[in-house]
């Protein structure tokens, strides 16, 4: 997920449904492989709708480095804990 830096600790963000749930369930989240607490601000609600998928606008609180400046775009790692078990049964079958 990316967002854009709007001030010194926050990020807008416009994710999808799927990406919404994940970010609500979820405290932590990687910035520049560091694992970071984040906060949850404001959920603006749906913003626009684009081949039947609604987005949303979300504003996160969390500690990034001073690089960052406002209107720079920042990427953040999330794990869904459904993929980790779906891949963990899966290096099991394998064999690796």
């Amino acid at each position: 997920m990316s967002g854009i830096v709007i001030s010194e600790k926050r990020i807008v963000m416009m994710i999808d449904k799927n990406e919404k749930n994940i970010l609500y369930k979820n405290q932590n989240a990687y910035v520049d492989n560091y694992c970071k607490k984040y906060k949850i601000i404001e959920n603006r609600g749906k913003i626009f709708t684009k081949s039947k998928k609604n987005y949303y606008e979300i504003i996160v609180e969390i500690d990034f480095s001073d690089k960052y400046k406002p209107n720079d775009i920042i990427e953040l790692s999330l794990k869904d804990k459904k993929n980790r078990l779906i891949k963990m049964f899966k290096i099991i079958w394998d064999g690796d």
